[in-house]
């Protein structure tokens, strides 16, 4: 499967800290997740998968965050490898059977999977300027 890499728009205040066009990030079925650039084929091959399925963790849900600014909320200082964010559409009848927090969605049951709309590339040591 072939999904588009779109251009990192540089994150500022005055666009929220968003690197996604404004189309997606105000679409109401439109969700972003941030991992290592390691796991996107996996991802894009297989779906996405809990840390609890992946064996690398307890968590039992993929989260996925309402603007992808979210996705930088845990970043620290920057990251030691290079990132992803996968912009991706959930069917809003899926919309139904998922947890819905303030500023992110979980999904516990695997079956729930996006339609990838494509993904943005963080390069290693990327850092937003008010960290």
């Amino acid at each position: 499967m072939q999904i588009s890499v779109f251009d990192l728009i540089i994150p500022t205040e005055d666009n929220g800290y968003c690197v996604f066009d404004p189309m997606l990030e105000e679409d109401k079925n439109v969700f972003f997740h941030m991992t290592a650039a390691s796991n996107k084929e996996s991802i894009i091959s297989h779906g996405f998968k809990s840390a609890k399925e992946l064996s690398t963790g307890i968590l039992e849900s993929v989260s996925y965050a309402q603007r992808s600014s979210s996705c930088f909320a845990n970043l620290g200082h920057g990251f030691e490898s290079e990132r992803v964010i996968f912009a991706v559409r959930f069917q809003p009848e899926a919309l139904k059977e998922v947890v819905v927090n303030g500023l992110d969605i979980h999904v516990y049951k695997q079956h729930i999977q996006p339609e990838i709309l494509g993904v943005v590339h963080l390069p290693k040591g990327f850092k937003l300027s008010w960290i």
